[in-house]
């Protein structure tokens, strides 16, 4: 095969789907060596088609290279079959550093291919001094509330770009200027808080505007209200933020402190949370308001956030107030629930966030004759449950139980609960618990839903599909499906695991 370093000879080969650490285009990578892969297309389809060589470009800026300049990485003409997993050799890299890149590769024949399009990769914050926010919380808070906080700003000019990390024990979603960053739902995925908290960084580039700006965060305890980790008897309520944000040549830095202002939502946990007790969620529209995340919003009233410190908490937590635990064993262990000094590493989130990844719809709802309506979702699934709900007064109450099981009317204690506000109308929907099952009893209203008003969500990473499988057994070929699309989590905490299967002649 013959390896033209002199790049003369062009061909119909391009490289394409170019991604960073399997990810595309991955935000805040904490791996100071990423490895770099992209896949072969060829129009032609020519039989025994491979790659015999490449040149990777990474620059500091899409000027740089736009004109083919890699000042952070130039990898030359490389003889290499390999597409996947080439490691980055260039320029140390740097905390919130933006790397743009982009590949060449050589066919068969020779022949080189156009420059692929353009990817990216940012870096995250390398070291825990690189932090500037404090672990915050709002003062004197349950783990059952859904707290909002806020962070009020001003840009003397429009912003060039800006970047907010956010590491939170449970649940968060961040907003900037009224409208949620993403539409990944439940960041981060679940960890082992003792040991690590995966952290997000987000692009809020677009979001913000000269002028008055804000920052606004909605948390959520999640597995922070799990008592069963022998070494965390009471895991922090808290998470700390990081914004960076750059105006022309001046950059605006700051994190998360008690200048943070904090309240109380109109969303809350429904009920206890524990093994075969999951419960769910409270929408109270008598207290919502729609413009908390807003720039405008006057938060005077609000309080301010504290930071956590584990040694006041605990001094605030009376004698004899204690939880038992049952530790693989029949008998339980009663011990004082006093939180402890966070030492958690914090590492970026590498794994694709959880999303509203496939949308169900109900196929019937029956009235039960007695002033409650049972929901057939179709099929069992783990995610959110949505329901538009009309007729209504202030302060009545609409209850959701959920089974798996068409003779049980609620298993796992899943329960839901929606309260009207002065409209008499709003919308009851998950959004920091799962439930899983197929059928839904509503209480409280003096209506018979209809299909249109009711979708549920599967929620799950957010992975695109690249195989199938299809047998002649027709029951594997649903068990495929199932655990393929609709993945069910018998403890409702949202782990999917993967569907494993052999095959042999008989």
């Amino acid at each position: 095969m013959l390896f033209l370093s002199s790049w003369a000879v062009w061909g119909s080969v391009q490289p394409v789907d170019l991604r960073c650490e399997y990810r595309v285009d991955p935000l805040g990578i904490d791996n100071v060596q990423p490895r770099l892969s992209w896949k072969i297309l060829d129009p032609d389809k020519t039989r025994g088609q491979r790659q015999t060589g490449y040149q990777v470009l990474v620059a500091s800026s899409l000027e740089k290279l736009n004109q083919d300049i890699g000042d952070l990485w130039d990898s030359g003409a490389v003889k290499e079959s390999q597409s996947a997993n080439n490691v980055y050799q260039g320029a140390s890299l740097k905390s919130g550093m933006e790397c743009l890149w982009k590949v060449r590769i050589c066919d068969i024949d020779g022949k080189v291919s156009d420059w692929s399009p353009v990817a990216r990769f940012t870096v995250g914050l390398l070291d825990s001094t690189d932090w500037k926010g404090e672990w915050i919380l709002k003062e004197d808070q349950l783990k059952t509330d859904h707290n909002w906080y806020r962070k009020n700003f001003t840009l003397s000019a429009e912003p060039t770009s800006g970047f907010v990390y956010v590491a939170s024990f449970g649940y968060h979603e961040l907003y900037v200027n009224g409208r949620k960053v993403t539409d990944q739902v439940m960041n981060p995925v679940s960890s082992y808080m003792k040991k690590r908290i995966p952290y997000l960084t987000y692009d809020i580039s677009a979001h913000l505007k000269k002028g008055d700006n804000v920052i606004a965060v909605w948390h959520a305890a999640g597995w922070a209200r799990w008592r069963r980790i022998r070494e965390y008897r009471n895991i922090p309520f808290v998470f700390k933020a990081q914004a960076e944000i750059e105006v022309g040549n001046e950059r605006l830095s700051f994190g998360s402190d008690t200048s943070w202002k904090c309240k109380k939502s109109h969303t809350e946990y429904y009920g206890d949370w524990d093994i075969l007790r999951f419960g769910g969620e409270t929408i109270d529209d008598r207290r919502k308001e729609d413009d908390w995340n807003t720039a405008v919003y006057d938060d005077r009233n609000w309080a301010n956030a504290v930071v956590y410190d584990a040694a006041e908490l605990n001094a605030k937590i009376p004698e004899g107030d204690n939880i038992s635990f049952a530790l693989n064993s029949n008998k339980d262990r009663s011990l004082r629930s006093l939180y402890s000094p966070i030492k958690a590493e914090l590492s970026a989130q590498m794994v694709e966030p959880q999303v509203r990844f496939k949308e169900i719809a109900p196929i019937e709802v029956k009235d039960n004759k007695d002033g409650t309506y049972r929901i057939d979702m179709g099929e069992n699934y783990t995610g959110f449950f949505e329901m538009n709900l009309y007729d209504g007064a202030e302060g009545d109450s609409v209850i959701f139980e959920i089974s798996d099981q068409t003779e049980l009317v609620m298993n796992w204690k899943q329960k839901s609960q929606y309260i009207f506000g002065k409209s008499g109308k709003g919308r009851f929907t998950n959004r920091f618990n799962l439930a899983g099952g197929r059928w839904i009893t509503v209480y409280g209203l003096n209506y018979k839903p209809k299909l249109e008003d009711i979708k549920g969500y599967v929620i799950t990473n957010d992975r695109k599909q690249i195989s199938t499988f299809e047998s002649s057994n027709e029951l594997l070929n649903k068990i495929y499906k199932i655990n393929h699309c609709h993945p069910i989590d018998i403890e409702k905490k949202g782990w999917h695991v993967p569907l494993k299967s052999s095959t042999r002649r008989v």
